[in-house]
């Protein structure tokens, strides 16, 4: 029950958009102490002996305590917690409201145009100006909505799920098809770079310090391993794909449309081939590509390990690193890129830690040191 209790407080922390969606119409402070109380006894670690629980209740205590300190400033500048509702400001030229039960959604500007959505940001009216920040992710071609129902049905299942590693994962809020019958998407912001933008800034052309590479690798592996325990295949991991905060050392994993689930029960196969990402098995012109070969997890470990390579300043074509990077840890990569998919490191989790092992050999001093960009 206890547990039951601390992943319904976290998945409402996690889709909130507001203080009101967390500590609804409070009007003064005693009340908002009141029912904090109340939900921080759902996020104390003490109470939970697994690890694993400890860990998410630690991430909702984290949400928790920001909400609050936003609901108390809120308070005392003579607001209440009911903030929602607010009138569209007319004076936002070029702007689309979108109303979805009692949320109202402004699209305000275009971000990118992908391989088969556009990206949109915009905002929740009345929300907190950080957890109020959205992307509306929507499918260019009608025809396609079957990938984008995809991804949401991959990310509600994450959501029945809750696990530490929720906070590498994308955040749906709301869906609505527009009037293309278009289906959209609304996730919250995610204040972060693509590992390929990355790439791109002058200070890392030549390649990742192997101290940065290694927690981005860490982390990678163990949404990747959640995923996996899920029965779910990413299906098309590549730098353009993954996110990062350099201050807090968070990753995010995006872009489930090609996910497979359950692929040795529904025989759901690969949707997605990345040029120079995708593992050998799931390119059609490959000899290893089979007719029937269903998703498995050595497929995400090979695309996990070109990353890296890549990001590194390696050569994706014959897998070799800078000089300057550890022989160890260059071994370690190479593991996941072999040909045969049987012969490849297959489980994200072992992987995982072997590399917190590895990293301890490599780096024995190591301390926190926030990535600039």
């Amino acid at each position: 029950m206890a547990k039951e209790k601390l992943e319904k407080t976290f998945n409402k922390l996690q889709t909130a958009v507001g203080i009101d969606d967390v500590f609804g119409g409070v009007e003064n402070l005693t009340d908002l102490e009141t029912v904090y109380e109340l939900i921080v006894a759902d996020c104390d670690p003490e109470k939970y002996p697994e690890p694993e629980n400890k860990e998410l209740a630690r991430d909702a205590r984290v949400m928790l305590d920001d909400f609050f300190a936003k609901a108390k400033e809120h308070l005392r500048d003579g607001g209440s917690c009911s903030i929602f509702g607010g009138e569209v400001e007319e004076s936002i030229k070029g702007s689309t409201l979108v109303k979805i039960k009692d949320r109202e959604y402004m699209i305000q500007r275009f971000l990118a145009e992908g391989d088969l959505c556009n990206v949109y940001e915009g905002v929740c009216l009345g929300s907190d100006k950080t957890a109020g920040r959205v992307i509306f992710k929507i499918i260019a071609d009608s025809e396609n909505n079957f990938l984008l129902r995809n991804e949401l049905n991959v990310l509600e299942l994450f959501q029945k799920n809750p696990a530490p590693q929720h906070k590498h994962l994308p955040v749906i809020l709301d869906k609505f098809q527009t009037g293309e019958n278009q289906l959209a998407l609304i996730l919250r912001y995610i204040d972060a770079i693509t590992l390929s933008e990355l790439k791109q800034r002058p200070k890392y052309q030549n390649g990742v310090p192997a101290r940065h590479a290694v927690w981005i690798l860490e982390r990678l592996l163990s949404v990747v391993g959640y995923a996996h325990n899920q029965g779910v295949i990413h299906g098309n991991i590549k730098p353009a794909n993954i996110m990062i905060r350099g201050d807090n050392h968070n990753l995010y994993l995006l872009d489930w449309c090609g996910a497979a689930v359950q692929p040795k029960i529904t025989a759901d196969d690969f949707k997605v081939f990345s040029e120079n990402f995708s593992a050998p098995e799931v390119d059609p012109e490959n000899p290893l590509h089979k007719e029937g070969t269903l998703p498995v997890p050595p497929a995400d470990m090979y695309s996990i390990g070109k990353t890296m390579i890549h990001i590194m300043g390696g050569n994706i074509h014959d897998n070799s690193f800078p000089a300057d990077v550890d022989e160890r840890l260059q071994r370690f990569i190479q593991y996941f890129v072999r040909e045969s998919p049987i012969q490849r490191a297959r489980d994200a989790w072992e992987m995982y830690h072997a590399l917190k092992e590895l990293r301890k050999e490599i780096f024995p001093n190591a301390r926190f040191e926030p990535m600039t960009f």
